[in-house]
């Protein structure tokens, strides 16, 4: 709602001001992550206009009423098309299991949330949040950086308010591996998740889990992906992904199969699991993983936007100021007995936590063979 109006400026007139000038304007807040994000960029000589456009969204939006119903009309829409979208049925089921009754397991609004929200609760957030302290503000392109400051001081100089405490987490406790079945009936596939908690950005292990989930799920090279699409034709795409926040994320491997060949993709993603854990990474595989991961760095180098965000990233989670010269160090250090490790603790079948959405009736005696399934609806309810 930041670009929806300030005090000055109604939404039409951003979006005017935004064009004339060729620029870009945008904010954002993924569910989940620790920040919002908002962008602006345009050529250098519109950056007094740039920045009086981003200061003035930033520092006065006004919420107008008429515009965030609108925007709850299409939030609700999106809600309604995600709850039949089977991927986004998994992970929200991921998240309850691994986080049960608390606000990391919500990767949602509900239709009751967004009807309740209003423009007030809106200003107390920004009010609240919405301070220096805790801010970080990047800027990248050919100037001259006394000049930039001083611009930056003209536009965001007078903004007050000092940061936030620090919000703690509680440690993590796994538990024993468990089975939770969507049941989505007469869905022609099934949506597998298996995975575990996960780390902060900052802790030790997050190089060897970059090195492991490359060569476990890091893309097509990777070992799922060959194993159930290359090899066994069960699915278009088997992936791996880790999210590592300011609080612990998670690390899950995932792919939608048809639902007659359930049980074939849960032996194999068992399979690959167990092998990452007790067979040493071959010596080739382990380098071009290494060259994998540090050549996409290398690239994203010359993008100045992902530049920026690099160090933006190191601001936001207090990483040592020499963190990226010396990335390219840590990820190759990681040996095979590091990406053992990094299975054996984030790869761990006695803890894994599945999910799968599809026809209970169909798959729910075959997934009874790899553990004790519950049963719930796509509303998380759970059934008899």
């Amino acid at each position: 709602m930041l670009t929806e109006g300030t005090e000055r400026r109604t939404s039409a007139q951003i979006a005017e001001e935004v064009a004339k000038l060729g620029a870009t304007l945008d904010a954002s807040s993924r569910f989940g992550v620790s920040y919002t994000s908002v962008n602006a960029s345009g050529l250098i000589n519109s950056t007094p206009q740039i920045l009086d456009l981003m200061s003035d969204v930033v520092l006065h939006p006004a919420f107008p009423a008429s515009e965030l119903e609108k925007y709850k009309q299409r939030e609700e829409a999106g809600l309604e098309a995600r709850l039949a979208n089977p991927n986004f049925l998994g992970q929200q089921a991921f998240r309850r299991v691994l986080y049960g009754d608390t606000p990391m397991a919500i990767t949602s609004a509900t239709k009751e949330s967004i009807e309740k929200l209003s423009a007030e609760d809106l200003k107390k957030f920004h009010d609240k949040h919405f301070v220096p302290g805790n801010t970080i503000l990047g800027v990248t392109g050919d100037f001259k950086s006394a000049e930039m400051q001083a611009m930056l001081e003209k536009y965001f100089g007078a903004w007050k308010g000092a940061a936030e405490a620090t919000v703690s987490y509680p440690a993590a406790t796994p538990e024993a591996t468990k089975i939770t079945l969507v049941d989505r009936p007469a869905s022609v596939q099934t949506y597998i998740v298996g995975g575990n908690r996960g780390i902060r950005r900052v802790d030790p292990e997050y190089y060897g889990l970059v090195v492991m989930n490359q060569i476990e799920g890091g893309g097509a090279q990777a070992r799922l992906f060959l194993d159930l699409r290359e090899e066994h034709s069960l699915t278009y795409g088997s992936y791996s992904r880790f999210n590592a926040e300011i609080y612990p994320g998670d690390w899950f491997a995932f792919a939608p199969v048809r639902t007659a060949v359930t049980g074939d993709a849960m032996e194999r993603f068992v399979f690959e699991f167990k092998r990452i854990n007790s067979e040493p990474v071959p010596q080739s595989e382990l380098d071009d993983a290494h060259r994998a991961i540090i050549a996409n760095f290398a690239l994203s180098l010359e993008q100045p936007a992902q530049l920026l965000n690099d160090w933006l990233t190191v601001q936001h989670f207090g990483l040592p100021m020499d963190y990226w010269d010396k990335y390219p160090d840590h990820i190759g250090a990681i040996d095979a007995a590091g990406v053992q490790a990094a299975a054996k603790k984030f790869v761990d079948l006695s803890h894994m936590q599945w999910v799968a959405v599809g026809d209970r009736k169909q798959i729910q005696d075959t997934l009874a063979k790899y553990g004790s399934v519950t049963v719930v609806d796509v509303k998380g309810k759970a059934e008899n």
